[in-house]
């Protein structure tokens, strides 16, 4: 009986997304599945990979899982409520706001199965603007919450939640980032697959890129803070 429930759910939450453009299958994966774990305990020694969409989090996490590395292991973790940066060890990736967004408009416009598929077809104006988690996506992982609106009070917790972080990986810098961190790892494994992806990109207009920009404007602070007072540090 559960399972039929739970896909009727299935079925509902895809309609109403089909029909209205609601979140309603983002919730529901959030709900049966671990994706986007924000309420996890972690041990005393244990990592967790924060991992925002199309952040090479993926590969390196999996990498990181596979050569034994105590890693609380689930997709796309946020930072957990229960396990403060300052007293936990936490690792990321960090990329161009900018380019993150597009390139995670273009994961979901390319593929029907997903979330946000039908939010895409609407053009990236539209994904962005009513897409919560297209709005300062970096810095709500940071503070462990996907809900809310970031404003000043709450970037300035994202900030010092990054400080403390145990290692953050430049996405621009990526190969040579992930052999340092393998180094404090002890890891002597290669790790495959990590290089940029050699795709083709779609050309954006300045109307759709000005509109990232004012939807993502504390990422991107916070993105040009890191790139100024962080990443020579890692």
């Amino acid at each position: 009986m559960k399972k039929i429930i739970k896909e009727l759910e299935r079925f509902y939450c895809r309609l109403t997304d089909y029909f209205f453009l609601t979140e309603n299958f983002h919730k529901y994966q959030i709900k049966h599945s671990k994706i986007y774990s924000n309420n996890y305990i972690l041990n005393e020694n244990q990592f967790s990979f924060v991992h925002p969409p199309k952040s090479a989090g993926t590969s390196i996490s999996t990498f990181l899982y596979e050569n034994n590395i105590d890693i609380y292991y689930s997709a796309h973790n946020l930072v957990s409520i229960n396990c403060d940066p300052k007293k936990f060890k936490y690792i990321t990736v960090i990329r161009d706001p900018i380019k993150r967004v597009k390139s995670f408009y273009e994961m979901q416009l390319n593929n029907k199965k997903l979330s946000f598929h039908n939010h895409a077809k609407k053009g990236l104006n539209y994904f962005v603007s009513k897409v919560k988690i297209n709005q300062n996506c970096f810095c709500k992982f940071l503070i462990g919450d996907l809900n809310c609106d970031i404003d000043e009070e709450k970037f300035e917790k994202a900030k010092d939640n990054l400080k403390n972080f145990f290692f953050i990986i430049n996405f621009d810098n990526l190969e040579k980032d992930v052999e340092v961190l393998k180094s404090k790892l002890n890891i002597k494994e290669s790790m495959k697959h990590i290089g940029k992806n050699k795709k083709e990109r779609k050309n954006y207009s300045d109307n759709e890129n000005n509109d990232i920009v004012i939807n993502n404007t504390y990422d991107i602070k916070l993105w040009d803070y890191f790139q100024k007072n962080i990443r020579n540090l890692a």
